[in-house]
């Protein structure tokens, strides 16, 4: 229970800073919950036998589509249509329409394609990586220490040091399952704040 209540309050906390009380409370189910799934998910992974739901490009897209549709849905209910509108710009008079145009496309590249695969990517790439090089010191150990140690080789002795690695790579993966919940939550936050403004 009491890690619960520091893992939501972090959460809450750090919203309300960022876009002030009434507004966190309003928006932190979202949010909070993206933590939670995240880090759930991340640290699954952490125990022998099961892989991360976040190492799938599935549960990630999932992920990434649902902030999207939420930071779209928020920004439509408190700005109308000029949520879509102002991606355009400040307007500029008919001579200076082509800005216009080229700002709308940048910016609706940027929020709504870029933020998405971002959001993917970083988080799946992230635990792949980190499970590989795990898999890889494990399968490192296994060979030092059962194919050449248990034949009398000597070189098997190097299955210690590859052990080490893979100890120290399970802690920087404890490190970073915590970090990727944490960025992936600020992120959702941020564009949340972002659809709310009545500028960027």
């Amino acid at each position: 229970r009491t890690f619960f209540e520091i893992f939501i309050g972090y959460f809450y906390g750090m919203m309300k800073d960022m876009m002030g009380p009434t507004r966190a409370k309003r928006y932190f189910p979202v949010v909070g919950t993206a933590a939670c799934f995240v880090f759930f998910s991340n640290f699954l992974g952490m125990i022998p036998g099961f892989l991360p739901p976040t190492s799938s490009w599935n549960i990630t897209f999932g992920c990434a589509i649902i902030v999207l549709l939420s930071f779209t849905y928020y920004g439509l209910q408190a700005q109308g249509f000029g949520f879509i509108t102002h991606l355009a710009g400040p307007w500029m008079g008919p001579a200076m329409l082509p800005i216009n145009i080229l700002l709308f496309a940048i910016e609706f590249l940027s929020t709504f394609i870029v933020r998405p695969v971002t959001l993917v990517l970083r988080l799946l790439m992230n635990l792949v990586a980190g499970h590989m090089l795990l898999a890889l010191c494990a399968a490192a150990s296994e060979f030092f220490f059962f194919t050449l140690l248990a034949h009398g080789n000597p070189l098997g002795l190097l299955g210690v040091g590859t052990f080490a690695f893979n100890i120290a790579f399970v802690l920087l993966e404890l490190f970073v399952a915590g970090l990727q919940a944490y960025v992936f939550a600020v992120l959702t936050a941020i564009y949340i704040s972002m659809a709310l403004a009545d500028e960027h």
